[in-house]
């Protein structure tokens, strides 16, 4: 179902149902602050299956209560009416029920009153969205408000510029959405398979590379002894001196920053980077499912290849450079 014209192609209780589940998933209730629904004459809605509530519909909240009623399949304006420009609530079809039930009866009594009920008893009933003007949902204006909001995944967030900036990098498309999971640690590394209930023993958790420390996408990729070396090696052919760096996105950023100042295409700026991540990626697999052994010498090879075959990907200057001449001076032939 498409939210762009929700109005018009959904029954309400339906998106407004899926778009309350859709809160429950994400941080800081961003959905559920901008979400509310205009009771009128209360003849459209359920008053016990319509999720006309925040907190989801009458018969979840308070299920005791909706199978002793005699009124299951009652609107909301059957459930009460207006006098003197204020709304009264009947007994809910629970006239004959058993004395133990009367306290949940005064509980949702009490609850129905503090909830957001009848307010125009001329007017239908509708859903809205606070942030248009025609209190419609739509989902520029939910991204806009994420936006507003800058939820952090990780940090630093001061770096969270180069989600853009990897995104025109002019490398195969796998190799993009493994950096940008990268950046979110959304990679299978063994704690990752941890944390969905994948267990280990307690040796199988430690790094693939150096065997020292547990394996996690950070600790393995840019700080283990093992992929250290191989950053140092691929930093030190391209002539950067200060590569470490924390975290991806700050990496990311050093390595980028260094290579524009080089002069390198605007699609290559992020190449060598991405292609250090993911061979070292491929290499760690290799240990594991193959039961191979590496060094960071090999590992750097195989990036300076890598490195080598995606500059022929686009247009590119100089078309007719082999390996040899590719691998004295990268970053010419890049630029």
């Amino acid at each position: 179902m498409g939210y762009g014209d929700i109005n018009k192609k959904a029954p309400m209780s339906v998106w407004w149902s899926d778009l309350l589940a859709i809160d429950r998933k994400l941080p800081n209730n961003f959905l559920g602050e901008n979400l509310f629904f205009r009771i009128g004459n209360g003849f459209t809605t359920s008053f016990w299956h319509s999720a006309w509530l925040k907190e989801g519909p009458i018969k979840l909240l308070f299920p005791s209560l909706f199978s002793l009623s005699r009124l299951q399949d009652v609107s909301i304006a059957g459930m009460g009416g207006w006098s003197n420009g204020v709304w009264n609530w009947n007994d809910f079809g629970l006239a004959n029920m058993p004395a133990e039930a009367a306290g949940t009866t005064t509980l949702m009594l009490d609850f129905l009153h503090h909830s957001d009920g009848p307010i125009d008893g001329s007017t239908g009933d509708s859903p809205g969205w606070r942030l248009t003007d025609q209190k419609c949902f739509t989902v520029s204006s939910c991204y806009e408000d994420i936006s507003k909001r800058k939820i952090a995944f990780g940090p630093p967030n001061r770096y969270d510029c180069v989600l853009e900036l990897l995104r025109i990098c002019d490398v195969p498309l796998k190799c993009r959405a493994f950096g940008w999971r990268c950046f979110r640690d959304r990679i299978p590394t063994k704690d990752s398979l941890v944390r969905k209930g994948i267990s280990f023993s307690p040796t199988d958790l430690s790094c693939s590379f150096c065997g020292i420390s547990s394996e996690s996408s950070r600790l393995s990729f840019l700080l283990c002894g093992m992929a250290d070396e191989v950053w140092k090696y691929i930093a030190s052919w391209i002539g950067l001196e200060d590569y470490k760096a924390e975290y991806f996105k700050e990496s990311f950023w050093i390595w980028h920053s260094f290579c524009y100042k080089k002069k390198v295409k605007r699609g290559k700026l992020g190449s060598v980077w991405l292609a250090t991540l993911w061979t070292l990626w491929l290499h760690r697999n290799k240990i594991i499912f193959k039961n191979f052994s590496s060094n960071s010498r090999d590992v750097g090879w195989d990036i300076k290849a890598l490195v080598w075959r995606w500059a022929f990907i686009g247009n590119i200057t100089h078309a007719n450079f082999n390996f040899y001449e590719f691998e004295k001076n990268p970053l010419f032939f890049l630029s």
